[in-house]
């Protein structure tokens, strides 16, 4: 069976191995797609994929991303959805191109400054939500 083989057999079977190929990927405890879990409904306010995560010293862990909806404000509780465990903690700084804010809303490139974050606790493609 060569490559094109390969492409030819899921070309044919294309919606029962797409799931198939998912299932599966939810069963691997280094994949993302077990963060589906978290369920945000209308009545959720905010929701952003971290895209970078840094520390600043004296301050604390900085989470990166583009804010995908709803907004968030200083001092708002916030969790963090990891690859295994939720972690809730609280915005203390938000900034956006070297400017701090009280507020960031959908479509903003920001940095969240989270308290009581280590650095090596979150990750790419962690989710900071609010409910």
């Amino acid at each position: 069976m060569g490559l094109f083989d390969l492409f030819k057999k899921k070309e044919d079977a294309l919606g029962n191995q797409l799931e198939s190929d998912l299932n599966m990927d939810a069963q691997s405890p280094n994949s993302y797609t077990s963060m589906s879990d978290v369920v945000l409904t209308e009545s959720s306010s905010f929701k952003m994929t971290v895209e970078d995560v840094f520390t600043i010293t004296g301050r604390g862990t900085v989470a990166c991303g583009v804010v995908e909806f709803g907004e968030i404000h200083m001092r708002d509780d916030v969790k963090i959805q990891t690859h295994d465990k939720v972690i809730k903690t609280v915005v203390t700084g938000i900034e956006m191109f070297r400017k701090l804010k009280d507020t960031a809303q959908a479509g903003d490139n920001v940095g969240l400054l989270l308290r009581g974050v280590d650095r090596s606790e979150i990750q790419k493609g962690d989710i900071v939500y609010k409910n």
